[in-house]
């Protein structure tokens, strides 16, 4: 049983720089592509690997991609398959790939060529459109160009279009060339692109039903090699990539899409070029490692730490957490369906690459299923992917989670509970409903109250920290946050 806010080792990776990471659809495995060894010169390379959550395992592919890639995108789109675009070159052979776009089937395994896009690019951005399935490829560099000297950040965008297999170019163009910048969805399906290459300090978002972008207020200070990552009220959090040479003082800060606008935030208090932001289900964010210096690779200070954002502290602020496995920078971090935190490769030290591969387990409880008999159902973490189960399961968590549970009436009773996983830090204060709460620790198994809409979660534990629920419908479901906290 994992122990929360604890890192863990979960696989040899060989270590490579600037891959790119892809949850896939089941919301438990992750696909890893390409990568370079070499940060200050050389091109990518062609491997892939799957990394599975639930056995906490990574192995290389027999599938390799049809072009060698790094600093590239990769989007899992609504029909499962990954959209894999773009390259950049730090050399003059590889550069021709950056136009050239290929598919992932996680079926087979395998990787097929996709159309061309419109124009070449690398340290783009690639973000999925709900609302039409389609994939927003925005910004990036010309590779030809970076060989040259000649490289200036896109201000173009190009939309992917999975049932034509097609890219067509953004109707209108951005204020600002942006690349090493993000891309955060916003909940109203509109997507904000922020900052970039030359300490950029504009954002601007973008709209699908316009297919154009907007500009919006600017970032306090110039970043590059940032992160952000969405909160659950809908601000977007963006922290790092620090103006260089001193110019300005660490600060991060929250887009407020209601406004437009960026408020400073109180900040980590240490230069961090390429870190990670990623956001945990209890509505926390964790910030994973970095680099003190972005312009000369052989000055590079690359941290252990991690920190944790709280936007509900008064004020909101980043809280030195401990220390990960191993230094890390520029690296993927993934959160799986559940709330487990997947981190793989990147810089590790003085201008060498990672094998990091390792996990970051957060507040964590036990989802517990006991079938009478025979059985099967899913729990569906949102958002996330679908656990499937069989009669008897056991699922560690994160706190905070939205699962949705549905049973299949072959088994017509179910017992559901939860139990504490050492080092949490959530008490009995801190629910709502107590669906397993008799004595003062979270120790025994919790009953609930039929799995229907119009009487959810009600019913507390029995004294023999069991209970059955009946399902009297074909397929019965409920959704809550899991666990239900004030």
């Amino acid at each position: 049983m994992p122990t929360s806010n604890t890192w863990q080792n979960v696989g040899s990776f060989p270590g490579y720089f600037h891959t790119a990471a892809t949850l896939l659809a089941d919301g438990m495995k992750v696909l890893v592509t390409g990568g370079t060894r070499n940060p200050n010169s050389g091109g990518g390379c062609r491997q892939a690997w799957i990394f599975d959550g639930t056995n906490c395992a990574i192995a290389q592919i027999s599938g390799v991609m049809t072009q060698p890639r790094f600093g590239h995108t990769a989007t899992t789109m609504t029909n499962g398959h990954v959209l894999i675009t773009g390259s950049e070159a730090l050399d003059m052979t590889s550069h021709p790939y950056a136009i050239t776009a290929e598919l992932f089937d996680p079926s087979t395994g395998q990787f097929v060529p996709a159309a061309d896009m419109t124009e070449p690019r690398g340290w783009h951005t690639a973000t999925l459109l709900p609302s039409t399935g389609e994939v927003l490829i925005a910004g990036g560099e010309d590779p030809a160009a970076v060989n040259t000297g000649s490289s200036m950040p896109k201000k173009t965008a190009e939309i992917y279009n999975p049932q034509t297999g097609t890219f067509r170019k953004v109707k209108g163009q951005m204020a600002a060339g942006h690349s090493k910048h993000t891309a955060t969805l916003l909940p109203n399906g509109k997507v904000l692109i922020a900052g970039g290459n030359g300490y950029c300090k504009t954002a601007e978002i973008y709209d699908p039903a316009t297919d154009g972008f907007t500009t919006v207020g600017n970032l306090s200070i110039g970043r590059l090699n940032h992160g952000a990552a969405l909160l659950p009220d809908g601000r977007v959090l963006v922290a790092g990539g620090y103006e260089y040479g001193g110019v300005s003082s660490p600060c991060e800060e929250t887009f407020n899409p209601s406004t437009n606008q960026f408020t400073p935030v109180p900040a980590i208090q240490k230069t961090v070029y390429g870190l990670t932001l990623s956001a945990l289900p209890t509505g926390k964010v964790i910030a994973v490692g970095g680099c003190a210096n972005n312009e000369h690779w052989q000055d590079l200070t690359i941290d252990y730490g991690y920190w944790i954002f709280d936007p509900n502290q008064n004020p909101p602020t980043f809280m030195k957490a401990g220390s990960c496995l191993m230094r890390i920078a520029f690296q993927s971090a993934i959160v799986l369906a559940n709330g487990v935190v997947f981190v793989i490769g990147g810089a590790s030290i003085l201008g060498s690459v990672s094998g990091v591969c390792m996990i970051f387990w957060p507040d964590m409880v036990t989802l517990s299923l006991r079938f009478h008999g025979t059985g099967k159902g899913s729990v569906t973490c949102i958002p996330g992917g679908t656990l499937t189960y069989q009669t008897n399961y056991d699922i560690p968590i994160a706190a905070g989670l939205l699962v949705q549970l549905t049973a299949i009436p072959n088994a017509p009773y179910l017992t559901i509970g939860y139990k504490q996983i050492p080092a949490t830090k959530f008490s009995p204060a801190h629910w709502e409903k107590c669906i397993i709460s008799h004595k003062n620790t979270f120790d025994g198994w919790g009953q609930v109250a039929p799995l229907n809409n119009v009487n959810p979660l009600e019913k507390l534990m029995d004294s023999n920290h069991s209970a059955d629920v009946n399902f009297s419908e074909y397929t019965t479901s409920a959704s809550w946050r899991f666990p239900l906290k004030k």
